[in-house]
């Protein structure tokens, strides 16, 4: 894939028994990639429990692990994007077709994207600050409750 400054660029695939909507799928994917990397917001929260049963030797180590994660994309405007290359090789008795889209970053647009990645660290860093708190708040919890 194709790297530059002053770009952002994602492919996507699709196959259909129909070329033309083959290329309108594969079209919509990279579109969804293209909006997901200039702005989305991935949300992650993971607990583990670890406890040790029994005594002596016959202990045993109970683990459980939960993890949650999530991926919101929401009105990315990817206006100005350019169809960079296209290719479509006949699958069976389908279309597989394959787009790259590249999406230029002008002044503006560089900003938006400088302005995200911020907010994002500092949204990272509330995220952060909240789950200890959220974790000292359980273990409070469970303290309270022997």
């Amino acid at each position: 894939m194709p790297s530059d400054a002053n770009s952002v660029y994602a492919v996507g695939t699709a196959t259909s028994p129909d070329l033309q909507l083959a290329l309108d799928k594969s079209t919509l994917n990279a579109k969804r990639t293209l909006a997901d990397r200039i702005n989305s917001l991935l949300s992650s929260k993971m607990k583990e429990f670890v406890t040790e049963v029994g005594s002596g030797e016959d202990t045993a180590v109970v683990s459980e692990v939960e993890r949650v994660t999530s991926n919101l994309i929401t009105e990315v405007n990817v206006a100005g994007y350019k169809q960079e290359n296209a290719k479509v090789l006949p699958q069976g008795n389908q279309y597989r077709a394959y787009v790259l889209l590249q999406y230029p970053l002008g002044k503006a647009n560089a900003m938006l994207i400088d302005q995200v990645k911020k907010n994002r660290v500092l949204n990272g860093r509330l995220r952060a600050s909240q789950a200890f708190k959220d974790l000292e708040d359980e273990i409070k919890k469970a303290r309270d409750t022997k």
